[in-house]
């Protein structure tokens, strides 16, 4: 299949000058980082905008949505509305780099929509359904506009693994979660970034957060390509549907040498500390309580050998001992 792939730097030049309107995603810190990267965009080919938020509604405007993974049928609906609300009455509406899944007639109603996808499996998604070629392109992430140049300040070797699995809808959840784990992508979530500013600072302090680490584990495609930029090794899960991979396949791998992913965790994840400690106690358990059924056997046999050192000792065993004799001789006649 042929891929319409385009470099988002060279297409938005066209709207250099121009006045638009730009809508940030709500969403979690990976949001701050994407919106940060595209008010930084912006800024550098002056572009003018008018920034709102998901619910508001515009008239005769050229709109960018956020690039993001909001598009998705099933799981999130703030793109679906925005779009639905705001196509009709508005020139354009242009959809940065997206994984999009669903919502076909939609998307296929609003002729004046041109959606980015930054990965293959959406892409394909949207020609098998006939969503026309000439609106349809292929991009990288936002976030890769992000480069290693701004987080200068928070570049060090870091010591241990920062574990930042998802504790939401998209988890694969196909291992234990770790005991350290922390989500640190849900330390902001919602209507939040149509500040460049606020924006800016949370993208910052995710890699503040990080900095301390050498390692990062994660389910997250920002804190990922975040970490991966900041130099740290990363080991990157999948989530519960196809994003993460088809991300990695298109973008990280060849951007990011340093970020490997793990496609089947079941096998390959090695057993928290919590899990392997639990397993020991359960072991240690069992045989506390094997050693003390063995410990009561044993005191009970040596008080019925006591009771026999004592009959065998008695003067009546000693008296019978001819009886005993005589009918053991009997026996076997």
């Amino acid at each position: 299949m042929t891929f319409n792939e385009t470099d988002i730097n060279g297409f938005l030049k066209q709207y250099t000058g121009k006045e638009v309107v730009y809508c940030a995603n709500p969403g979690n810190a990976g949001d701050a980082l994407i919106a940060h990267a595209t008010f930084q965009l912006f800024e550098k080919l002056n572009i003018k905008l008018q920034i709102i938020r998901h619910e508001e509604i515009v008239h005769d405007k050229i709109i960018f949505y956020a690039g993001g993974g909001n598009l998705v049928e099933g799981k999130y609906k703030n793109a679906y509305h925005f779009i639905n609300n705001n196509f009709r009455q508005n020139r354009e509406i242009i959809m940065l780099p997206h994984t999009v899944h669903g919502y076909d007639e939609l998307l296929l109603s609003a002729k004046n929509l041109t959606i980015f996808c930054r990965e293959k499996t959406s892409y394909q998604n949207l020609s098998a359904i006939g969503f026309p070629s000439e609106r349809l392109f292929l991009a990288h992430d936002m976030a890769f506009q992000l480069t290693m140049l701004e987080f200068q300040d928070y570049l060090m070797n870091g010591k241990g693994t920062a574990n930042c699995f998802r504790l939401d809808d998209e988890s694969a959840r196909v291992f234990d979660m770790p005991t350290d784990n922390l989500d640190i992508s849900l330390s902001w979530n919602g209507e939040l970034w149509h500040r460049p500013d606020f924006a800016k600072n949370v993208t910052h302090s995710l890699a503040c957060y990080l900095s301390t680490f050498e390692t990062v584990k994660t389910d997250r495609l920002h804190i990922a390509i975040l970490a991966g930029i900041m130099g740290k090794k990363v080991v990157l899960y999948p989530n519960n549907y196809y994003k993460i991979k088809a991300v990695f396949e298109y973008s990280i791998k060849e951007a990011l040498d340093n970020v490997v992913l793990i496609e089947n965790p079941i096998q390959n994840e090695t057993p928290p500390a919590e899990t392997k400690i639990n397993e020991l106690q359960d072991k240690l358990k069992k045989l506390e309580e094997t050693l003390q059924e063995k410990e009561l056997q044993i005191a009970g046999l040596r008080s019925i050998a006591e009771q026999l050192q004592d009959v065998f000792q008695s003067k009546s065993w000693r008296i019978t001992k001819p009886l005993r004799n005589l009918i053991s001789f009997l026996k076997k006649r």
